[in-house]
């Protein structure tokens, strides 16, 4: 079984001369240009978790975010808005979706020539 460890983020004072927080936001910034209906973007992994479109007017200054295209109804239906809060499931749904959420930016990564 592969292993992976976690830097710490606060390396060269959590700026991006730290290799890894500039290589995660190099995976960040490849998953949010991804269209909403791509399970491996990262505004479907924020629609996963429970984060609609309709709440991102609330910020000041809303993240562009491509809302489109809309992924169907039972897509929507079977993968959005499935964090388990107020719920005794919370905490192994939570570490679960980080798993995947940290292996899609791995992915990326990785498909850029990172570590």
């Amino acid at each position: 079984m592969i292993k992976f460890s976690r830097n710490n983020a606060w390396n060269q004072h959590g700026t991006f001369n730290n290799p890894d927080l500039l290589w995660y936001a190099k995976g960040v910034g490849v998953m949010q240009s991804r269209p909403l209906n791509d399970v491996t973007s990262w505004w479907f992994f924020a629609a996963i978790h429970g984060f609609s479109s309709a709440q991102w007017s609330n910020f000041s200054t809303p993240p562009v975010v491509p809302t489109s295209p809309v992924p169907s109804n039972a897509i929507r239906g079977l993968y959005w808005d499935q964090c388990q809060h107020q719920s005794w499931f919370f905490a192994p749904w939570h570490r679960g979706y980080l798993i995947e959420l940290e292996a899609q930016i791995r992915a990326v990564v990785i498909s850029l020539g990172g570590p």
